[in-house]
């Protein structure tokens, strides 16, 4: 009897728990399509599949008006999109909010605090170094043509100097539930980084500061 009332115990604190929890996911999408690793999507008369997302995603808060009510427990996530379960970011005690705010990389005070632990781990692969500080987003596909060519599109996104300081701050306005859904729409980012005259951005230049403006401007919340 007591095992059993144990085991109802343990099931019902779970069920609490998950009540007063709220997760966020982030939902890679392109032309309209939710983006899975290896898969091929439409582009124009060609197609083009992703072999990897990974964004860096820091300081989360919640508002209520003006009032900061909750932040994420950690500074700073990555998301990797070969690995579904960092997608979802958990807060254990829900509040009532209004309005999300988030930053799209690393700051320059991280960059330059030597805290190279957890998600911030060089070994991770989004690190150049100390002068060029992390990749705040990476994005690598491969665009397929009719005539069987390939084009190699290399986004490395990042850079905490100026003039070339990619860092986005974003925020969101939203309407509660349990799963806050957000998009993150590469559509337009793709077709610019397209019609650059080099298919590769891979440090601190102008093109990465326009690009990472861009990318900020795809997340979106998704209507549930």
């Amino acid at each position: 009897m007591k095992k059993l009332v144990c085991i109802w115990l343990l099931f019902t604190s779970a069920s609490i728990k998950a009540q007063d929890s709220l997760y966020i996911k982030f939902v890679p999408i392109f032309n309209q399509f939710q983006v899975e690793p290896s898969q091929t999507y439409p582009y124009l008369k060609d197609s083009i599949s992703f072999q990897s997302l990974k964004f860096y995603i820091g300081h989360i808060q919640f508002f209520k008006g003006e009032v900061l009510v909750a932040s994420a427990p950690e500074t700073h996530y990555l998301l990797n999109f070969e690995e579904s379960t960092s997608q979802l970011i958990g807060l254990a005690n829900k509040k009532t909010f209004d309005r999300i705010s988030f930053e799209l990389g690393v700051d320059s005070a991280t960059t330059v605090s030597g805290a190279l632990s957890g998600a911030l781990d060089p070994s991770l692969g989004m690190y150049w170094t100390w002068q060029s500080g992390y990749i705040h987003a990476k994005i690598e596909a491969t665009l397929y043509s009719k005539e069987a060519q390939k084009t190699e599109l290399i986004l490395h996104l990042g850079g905490y100097k100026q003039p070339f300081n990619t860092l986005q701050k974003l925020q969101l306005s939203l309407v509660q539930t349990d799963t806050l859904s957000i998009g993150i729409d590469l559509t337009n980012l793709i077709s610019s980084a397209l019609a650059l005259p080099q298919n590769q951005v891979m440090s601190p230049k102008p093109e990465a500061l326009i690009l990472s403006k861009q990318l900020a401007n795809a997340f979106k919340i998704l209507a549930k």
